[in-house]
């Protein structure tokens, strides 16, 4: 407390106590103000403001003596210490006492800290540092003590000043703390340690000096432990303090780079190089560093250290044995003497030493690292540390990283400095010259040493040296690539034992590729050839090709594991025989290596190359061991490249093995014995004896003229001497058998897998194949001719050129004659292993590919073809197609047959004797689900015909799928023979023969798909461009969906076959398979086809059954079908006339939507009817056939309308079956009248074709023609009608074919077919009436036609609901809309039935059906307007009236038209078909009709209104302008009507409109005396409207003056004078207030005498209440009347 009181406001004071407290520790004090320079920023002093506890003990959260929990808790007083953010807090408290108390606690806090340990990276205290404090202090007092008793002595008083600010503690206990920059270092390394090493690197702001003052640190100490330190923090500024040191090192390099590397060369402590190495990573972060590295030597310095690792070298390399990895084996035993290498001076000086011996005799203090050594075979003697070889392995002393360690380290800073340094530019541009780094490593002495890493066996320092390797290749510097081929890199990497070897893979393919050989820029021969590869040597061919052609990656794999294929031959026991030869050449540099880590390889090359003997029995050409190649079990589908240089290798081999030993290239075995006068024997005795008698016979001293003759009988003995007889000839010649096996196999798989890329070019072996074959036919050797027939018919398949080439050479014939030969020995019996059973496969698969290829006129076909050579050849292959038991034989042959049809005289011989029995035999034996040999749809011959050419043949173990491609090609070849064709263009008999064969065997739907399969499969690759293998597929899937029908069952309308049918076909084959003749095919008969109808490869029963998808052309079928009814149906001229109108006019119609292309594709067979053909057509069977040929068609049509449904309307073309159908119409309406049965599918058709395509068959019948027809028909025809009324109902809505039905007389036919049938009748018929009255167009015509027979409540209720219409006709009814009873229906039905007569009498319809109509006898002398009969009416106002807005409009226009045009005879139809009739034409009519008005407008008083809105009101008014001046009772019901109209608003308004007011003012102004009264009753009834318009207009027209008039005037001639005074005098009553001239007319009235006479007066009993009774009504109680329809004054 007393501190606290004592510093406060005192710097002194503070300063006094900074000065005795170590640095650091004085910023934890409290309200510490003194300025105290520091590196780090957080804890300086700040005069402004006093650091806080709290801020130091975020910074001090590090492990030290005393933790940070315990300093937290014990600060909680100086933590709360306030800031600048607390002052306010304090003002606001404004007590002293509570500051300076705070205060007190904070130093309290600070004193008990004080008596703790502390450590951080920043302050240091524990009991020496407290102790000596304490002892300074007490010192300090003591001192003082001793100065104030001196004092005192001297003046008395003892007083003094203490001269405090020199007063200072030092704490020499703390130096061994290492304190740099007030960092205590080894505290930091311990927070580094720990992980915090961000957090330590914050409290540095100028890393630059701190950085420079630890560098200079360093070079003052000499402790290695202390460098160490220096060395790590200086690691740690440059990995944190990179943005700021990067400030300092931009241009220049720190200048104690080279000091470090001298250090790093010269320290004898691990310790130090291992912080050294670590030093150098961080600062490679630089690049100026890096260069000043590189200029120094640093590279050279590191590659010593990383040399090191030899000495650990493992002893003898063992490695787990796995398939990746070998045991390289045990290393030779030193011999103690050769390799011992140091001489010592303090040892034996004549005696040399292992490195081994000369560490244990340090370790053991017998020499000294200051003696003197000597290398061998080196003069001078030098301490330990001028030899890095003992300095760097043995000379170092301490704990640090292993050799490994640190040779991995070193690889990888050099790596890191190579990476710097980048080859190439941004944009792929190399650097030049190269960078020096790279220079550096180049050199003799630093390449060495890094490819030598590699004999360290050890798997990171390997990895780390080959990285580094590929860094330096990657320059792309050729020149100093050829450096590393003296290093013994080879040697060593191919030596190298373990499984990581990606990378030196990958740096032996980069050598391979550079090599000078095959630079790309050389003008020598650059191509490549594994024995120019400096690997020839150690690696095999195989190997050398497959690191050429593949990757790294994939070399590094096979190069670690085991692979035994096509293209290389290698395990782990040639890698350790490889390993073993490495180590022999290179076993003592191994050891030197040990000793001397700085020696380097003197390279020598292998005497011979390695042999392995694994390899020595393989034939190796051009990139592949043909034994493997040839093991097609193993390897069937490995990939060949560069078939051509394989092929070319192959050729070469065999041409120098044939070459080897061979005597004669022209003497064979059969010449050699018939030179020596022989038969063919195996007894050499024999062979010996005839020699020597003709020896001695012809030897030229005894006969000197046989010379030649001589000779060639010498040949002949050596030839069978050397290769027939001689046991050592026999081996060998076994031994020349098998390699022969070899190489012609391999060439045949050549021609079967990469025939497309061999067909380039021309096979030149043809000659020696054909020697061959005559030699080993001789010997009977199977095998190879199997071999060489196979290469013949392959490479004659690939291309035309080989075929012709083999016919020039004479191959041919050798191939017939081998042919017959091989085949005449085979029989049934055969075993299918056989190998004469393959050669005569290939022999016909051979001859396949020569007809095939050669031209149908080559001569020597022609003449080999010819009626005598051929037989042979024809016998052979019949033969073997009765060989059953190779299935590849038969394939092969008939594809022979498949390619001979264009011989037609070799198909017509193979016909003739009975091939076809074989043919149809191999379709039956097609088994579902069994597949297709794959291997014949993967050929890839783009350059011939599609289906000829035969694929390489298939073993004879796929039986099953083999079968299968045969009836394939069985297919096709039946159908090539069923198209061969004469000169002229025609089929030939031979395959008009077949054709009717397949028919009958196959049925004919399947038999023209056999006979059409290849044209089809031909159009359709045409068409869609398809590629060879896509049409392969293509045919073969067509041929497979015929065989698959065979093999089961169909019932579709397309095909009909079943199980029954093919037992039955198999029967009949087994019976006539040795017919020769085919003229007895024809009593094959099928009895379910009996009945069957066949049109256009279609059973319409079928497809009556069924949907017709699988109809692919129904167009054509529906053709057909008409043309099949065409056929059968007896028809007269008169119908041909109208089927050429009908397509015309269809044609026309139609125009661009549609094509009638059928026509001329279709055969006289394609609608021939039945199945049996051979079976003349009965007519009684037409009818039955007939239903099914129009089922179908209807069927048809669906189909193709929904095809089009679903396209929505894609296709904008019309239905081409449609459009045959409405060309074919004419001959369906006369189908009808021959054939009743099919007259209801006939309506259906109809009815599918209006309901579909409504407007096109309405357009089609429309044509005059037809459209007579069609009405003769329906009448004519009984039934029709029943059943073409949905359709007229259909068409009906068609507004032009409707005017053409009704104008011929079509709604008499309706009318008399509705009403002569049944109730189904009468109600269809109706509703078609009643539709067409619908029509917008013609619908009122009908409407009209109908009315001559309807009365308008019928057609009033036929037109709302024909139900009720039907109702109307059954009931008895006499109302005012209504009259009807029994003799009226019997008068409608015989008038009807009369006018349908006359109709089908006519000939003119369309005058005839306008004069027909009916007159009803109980509607005489009955008026009728508007639908109503007027005389009911009258009597009976209040019946119900279903229109009565339109009966008042016809009674209004009704008296319109009577008083303007008189007519005797009256019926006209409104524009709402409301009917007007009367037949008198008086002054009574007219009053009968204004009487029905006047009597509708009193009961139904709704309806005044719409006298003005319909225009009524004003006909009304001008009926009054057309009255004569004498008034009649008409005249005077209308003005009731106008009285009555006056009571409602419109009316009045209407009426001034139409100047109806003003003609009633003019009734008044001319005092008429019937006319006057009802025209003021008029008025004043007008004047009582609220609205004053009515008032303003008629003062206007003068009425006032008009009314003051009548006034004055005498009652003398005016009827009722006084009623009119009265009704004048209320009018002017009425007029005086109006609000606008009522005070105007007040002041004229009073200046009226008149009127001031008589307003007074009273006349009520002058007025009538009801004015208007001039009839009597008798109101009769209407139950369907409302209230408000009814006046009720009325009832």
């Amino acid at each position: 407390k007393m501190v606290a009181v004592w510093v406060e406001g005192n710097p002194e004071a503070t300063g006094l106590i900074h000065h005795c407290l170590p640095r650091g520790m004085g910023s934890l004090a409290p309200q510490l103000n003194v300025s105290c320079s520091r590196v780090h920023g957080s804890i300086v002093a700040n005069k402004d403001q006093p650091q806080t506890m709290q801020s130091i003990s975020e910074v001090d959260k590090f492990p030290s003596g005393v933790p940070a929990q315990s300093l937290e808790s014990s600060d909680l007083s100086l933590r709360s210490q306030p800031g600048p953010s607390q002052a306010s807090v304090d003002e606001f408290e404004g007590s002293d006492y509570l500051s300076r108390q705070r205060k007190r606690e904070e130093w309290q806090c600070f004193i008990e800290m004080l008596r703790q340990d502390k450590h951080g990276i920043l302050y240091c205290w524990n009991e020496k540092s407290r102790i000596r404090l304490k002892d300074c202090l007490e010192a300090e007092l003591k001192h003082l003590s001793q100065w104030r008793d001196l004092a005192a002595k001297r003046d008395g008083k003892g007083c003094l000043c203490w001269n405090y600010r020199e007063f200072y503690v030092s704490y020499p206990c703390l130096d061994e703390l290492i304190c740099v920059e007030g960092f205590f270092l080894k505290e930091v390394l311990k927070v580094a340690e720990n992980g915090d090493e961000q957090a330590v690197m914050k409290q540095v702001d100028d890393a630059i000096t701190f950085f420079q003052s630890l560098y200079r640190k360093m070079l003052e100490t000499k402790e290695d432990e202390d460098i160490k330190i220096y060395l790590d923090v200086m690691s740690m500024i440059c990995r944190h303090k990179h943005e700021e040191l990067l400030k300092w090192w931009s241009d220049r390099a720190f200048y104690g780079v080279q000091y470090l590397v001298q250090m790093l060369e010269r320290t004898r402590c691990k310790g130090v190089r291992d912080s050294i190495l670590a030093c150098f990573h961080d600062l490679f972060a630089f690049r100026a560093n890096c260069e000043e590295f590189i200029t120094c030597g640093g590279p050279a310095v590191l590659l010593k250290f990383a040399a090191c690792v030899h000495v650990e070298r493992h002893s003898g390399n063992h490695v787990v044995r796995t398939d990746k990895m070998i045991e390289a084996g045990k290393e030779t035993t030193y011999e103690q003497q050769e390799y011992r290498l140091w001489y010592c001076s303090e040892l034996e000086e004549d005696r040399a030493y292992l490195l081994s011996e000369i560490q244990e005799s340090l370790h053991a203090q017998k020499i000294r690292p200051s003696s003197y050594f000597r290398l061998k075979d080196e003069e001078q003697w030098k301490p330990l540390s001028e030899f890095p070889q003992l300095h760097l392995t043995i000379g170092l002393q301490g704990k640090g990283m292993t050799h490994v360690d640190v040779s991995v380290t070193c690889l990888k800073l050099i790596y890191k400095l190579c990476r710097l340094f980048p080859s190439f530019s941004e944009n792929g541009i190399p650097f030049l010259p190269v960078s020096r780094i790279k220079r550096n490593l180049w050199s003799r002495s630093c390449l060495s040493h890094i490819v030598q890493l590699m004999l360290s066996g050890h798997e990171s320092v390997v990895d780390e040296a080959v990285k580094l390797l590929m860094e330096m290749l990657h320059s792309g510097d050729t020149v100093s690539l050829r450096k590393l081929y003296k290093t013994g890199f080879f040697f060593f990497a191919l030596g190298y034992p373990r499984s990581n070897v990606h990378g030196i893979s990958w740096i032996l393919k980069r050598i391979h590729l550079d090599q000078d050989f095959y630079r790309r820029d050389s003008l020598v021969d650059n191509s490549f050839s594994p024995r120019r590869s400096i690997l020839y040597d150690l690696l095999p061919e195989s190997l050398i090709c497959f690191l050429h052609r593949h990757t790294s990656e994939n070399f590094a794999e096979m190069f670690l594991g085991d692979t035994n294929n096509p293209e290389a031959i290698w395990h782990n026991k040639m890698r350790r025989h490889l390993i073993y030869e490495i180590s022999r050449h290179v076993s003592d540099f191994t050891f030197v290596l040990r000793e001397n880590i700085l020696a380097e390889y003197e390279y020598s090359p292998l005497l011979s190359p390695v042999q392995y003997a694994e390899l020595q029995e393989e034939i190796w050409c051009h990139n592949f061991y043909l034994r493997n190649l040839c093991n097609t079990d193993l390897f069937p589908n490995w990939p060949i490249h560069e078939p051509f240089e394989i092929l070319r290798s192959i050729i070469e081999r065999w041409s120098e093995q044939t070459t080897q030993g061979s005597t004669s290239s022209t003497m064979t075995s059969d010449l050699a014995f018939k030179k020596l006068g022989l038969e063919k024997t195996d007894d050499a005795q024999e062979v010996r004896s005839a020699y020597r008698r003709l020896a001695v016979q012809l030897h030229p001293d005894k006969n000197p003229n046989g010379r030649a003759e001589f000779e060639e009988v010498q040949s002949a003995y050596e030839f069978l001497s050397k290769e027939y007889l001689d046991s050592d000839s026999q081996d060998c010649y076994l031994s020349r058998s098998k390699e022969t096996l070899l190489l012609l196999r391999a060439q045949s798989i050549l021609f079967r897998r990469c025939g497309a890329s061999l067909s380039l070019y021309r096979y030149p072996c043809y000659q020696s194949l054909c020697r061959l074959i005559e030699k080993e036919m001789s010997r009977g050797n199977h095998e190879i001719l199997c071999a060489a027939f196979e290469i013949i018919a392959l490479s004659t398949s690939v291309d035309r050129g080989n075929a012709h080439e083999y016919v020039l050479s004479g191959g041919y014939l050798l191939l017939k004659e081998s042919l017959w030969k091989l085949s005449s020995e085979l029989e049934g019996s055969t075993k299918r292993e056989d190998l004469r059973l393959r050669a005569c496969a290939f022999i016909c698969q051979a001859l396949s590919a020569i007809v095939d290829q050669e031209d149908s006129k080559s001569e020597i076909l022609l003449s080999d073809f010819s009626s005598e050579a051929r037989v042979s050849l024809l016998q052979c292959m019949e033969h073997t197609l009765e060989l059953d038991q190779s299935p590849a034989l038969i394939t092969a042959t008939l594809y022979f047959c498949l390619n001979i049809c264009k011989f037609k005289d070799a198909v017509k011989d193979l016909l003739s004797r009975g091939v076809l029995w074989n043919f149809l035999r191999l379709l039956l034996t097609y088994e579902v689900g069994a597949g297709i040999a794959r291997q014949y749809l993967e050929q890839d011959f783009e350059r011939f015909e599609l289906y000829t050419k035969m694929p390489p043949l298939l073993y004879d173990e796929q039986v099953a799928s083999i079968q299968n491609w045969q009836s394939i090609v069985t297919l096709w070849l039946l159908s090539k023979w069923s198209n061969v064709l004469e000169e002229d263009g025609s089929l030939t008999y031979a395959s008009l023969q077949l054709r009717e064969s397949l028919n009958a065997c196959l049925t004919p739907s399947i038999g023209s798909r056999v006979i059409f399969l290849c044209e089809e499969i031909e159009m359709e690759a045409s068409h869609k461009s398809l590629s060879r293998s896509q049409a392969l597929d293509c045919a073969t899937q067509k041929a497979a969906d015929i065989l698959i029908i065979i093999a089961t069952k169909s019932e579709s309308p397309s095909c009909l076959w079943n199980m029954q049918m093919r037992t039955r076909l198999q029967s009949y084959i087994t019976s006539r398979r040795r017919d020769i003749s085919q003229s007895s095919i024809q009593d094959l008969m099928y009895e379910n086809l009996q009945n069957e109808i066949y049109i256009a490869e279609t059973y319409l029963r079928l497809l009556a059954q069924s949907a017709c998808e699988d109809v692919e052309d129904r167009h054509k079928l529906c053709y057909c079908i008409f043309r099949f009814i065409l056929s059968h149906h007896h028809h007269n001229d008169e119908i041909e006339v109208l089927l050429r109108d009908a397509r015309e006019h269809v044609s026309l119609m139609l125009a661009d939507a549609w094509r009638d292309d059928v026509s001329c594709s279709v055969s006289e067979s394609d609608f021939h009817g039945r199945v049996s053909m051979q079976y003349r057509y009965k007519q009684e069977q037409f009818d039955g056939d007939l239903i099914l040929a129009l089922d179908a068609i209807r069927i048809i049509l669906a189909h193709e309308h929904q095809l089009l449904f679903d396209t929505k309307g894609i296709n904008i073309r019309f239905p081409p079956c449609a459009a045959q159908c409405l060309q074919w119409i004419p001959l369906l309406l006369s189908v009808t009248t021959m054939s009743i049965k099919a007259c209801k599918c006939i309506s259906l058709i109809f009815l599918d074709l209006a309901r579909m395509y409504k407007t096109q068959l309405a357009c089609s019948l429309r044509s005059p023609d037809l459209m007579d027809f069609f009405m003769i028909v329906g009448r004519t025809c009984d039934g029709l009608m029943t059943e073409l009324i949905g359709c007229l109902q259909e068409l009906l809505s068609d507004g032009d074919f409707l005017e053409e039905f009704r104008s011929r007389g079509g709604v008499i036919d309706l009318l008399a077919w509705s009403l002569s049938g049944d109730e189904e009748h009468l109600t269809r018929g109706l509703s078609t009436l009643a539709c067409a009255m619908k029509e917008s167009l013609y619908g009122p015509r009908v409407r009209k036609d109908v009315s001559r027979w309807f009365p308008p409540a019928l057609l009033r209720g036929l037109s709302s609901s024909p139900a009720d219409c039907i109702a109307l006709l059954r009931s008895t009814t006499r109302s005012a809309e209504f009259i009807w009873n029994k003799n009226c229906l019997d008068e409608l039905q015989a008038g009807v039935c009369r006018a349908h007569t006359e109709l089908k009498k006519s000939g003119n319809c369309k005058e005839l059906h306008d004069k027909l109509k009916i007159e009803y006898s109980a509607y005489d002398d009955l008026m009728i307007v508007g639908d109503i009969f007027i005389d009911i009416f009258v009597k009976d106002p209040m019946a119900k009236l279903s229109n009565p807005t339109g009966f008042l409009d016809a009674l209004v226009s009704a008296i319109l038209t009577l008083i303007e045009q008189p007519v005797e005879e009256m019926e006209t139809f409104d524009e709402s078909g409301l009917l007007t009739k009367f037949g008198r034409n008086d002054r009574q009519a007219l009053d009968r009709i204004a009487e029905a008005l006047f009597t509708l407008l009193r009961i139904r008083s709704t309806l005044t209104a719409h006298l003005s809105r319909s225009g009524s009101l004003q006909k009304i008014q001008r009926s009054f302008q057309l009255f004569t001046s004498t008034t009649t009772r008409s005249e005077m019901i209308l003005l009731k009507i106008f009285r009555i109209a006056s009571d409602n608003a419109e009316c009045v308004e209407a009426l001034i409109a139409s100047q109806g007011v003003k003609l009633i003012l003019d009734f008044i102004r001319d005092r008429t005396s019937l006319r006057l009264v009802p025209a003021l009753d008029i008025l004043r009834a007008c004047l009582a409207h609220e609205d004053t318009s009515i008032s303003r207009h008629l003062i206007d027209l003068g009425a006032l003056k008009i009314l003051l008039d009548l006034l004055e005037e005498s009652p003398a001639g005016i009827h009722d004078y006084a009623v009119a005074r009265v009704h004048a005098i209320e009018m002017i009553k009425q007029l005086e207030r109006d609000p606008s001239r009522g005070s105007v007319i007040r002041s004229l009235l009073e200046s009226c005498q008149v009127w001031q006479s008589c307003k007074n007066q009273k006349h009520d009993l002058f007025i009538s209440t009801q004015s208007h009774n001039l009839l009597q009504i008798a109101a009769a109680k209407d139950s369907n009347s409302s209230p408000d329809e009814i006046d009720s004054s009325v009832l």
